[in-house]
């Protein structure tokens, strides 16, 4: 499975839905896995980016900020960060599931919307 860093942030709420609600057995160990598998990325994610915030930012009171007023920065930042949140990245051994293995579960059609990207 390919999904950007971006789809990634987009649809990690959702998922922390899906993950919250009573599942098959089966399909609970399968987003369990893909949540692993996601989480790692994440980490990897939110560590790139504070360290574009570091290189771009000023300390402030213990913590890298970057000043909207200095455009320069701005840009440089945004730009880089969209780099990074268009990386593909691959989740390795990860079949989509059907949406009839969710069971009886509910989940508003946002959420839906956002995690159809993990159902075939």
């Amino acid at each position: 499975m390919k999904l950007t860093l971006k789809e990634l942030l987009q649809n990690v709420e959702s998922l922390g839905k899906l993950l919250n609600k009573e599942l098959p057995v089966k399909t609970a160990y399968r987003l369990g896995k893909l949540s692993k598998a996601l989480q790692s990325e994440l980490a990897q994610f939110n560590l790139t980016r504070n360290n574009l915030i570091k290189k771009y930012g000023k300390e402030k009171d213990g913590q890298y900020q970057i000043d909207p007023e200095d455009k320069d920065a701005m840009e440089k930042f945004n730009k880089e960060i969209d780099e990074l949140l268009a990386l593909e990245i691959s989740v390795d051994a990860y079949d989509p599931i059907s949406i009839d293995d969710l069971g009886d579960i509910k989940l508003s059609s946002i959420d839906m919307s956002n995690l159809s990207i993990f159902f075939q």
